[in-house]
């Protein structure tokens, strides 16, 4: 039950940092992008931003496919 809790919180803590780190405007981006709520930005969810879009690659630092906060920090706004 505990394992449920943490992978369903799991994208709003990492937005709560985010908000605190990046601030809230970055948070809300992220939030917008993240369509299906997983807490990451997949490359088709990165499409519906042509910043995001074009510098997805650069910010993917692990090579999985997909952006959490951290990684999306770095896209140049």
């Amino acid at each position: 039950m505990y394992r449920i809790l943490v992978v369903l919180l799991a994208p709003l803590t990492a937005c709560s940092s985010m908000e605190r780190e990046a601030g809230p405007d970055v948070a809300r981006s992220f939030r917008a992008l993240d369509r299906n709520g997983d807490g990451y930005i997949a490359r088709d969810e990165s499409r519906r931003d042509d910043a995001v879009a074009r510098a997805f690659d650069m910010a993917d630092r692990n090579g999985d496919g997909k952006l959490d906060p951290e990684e999306f920090r770095l896209v140049p706004r």
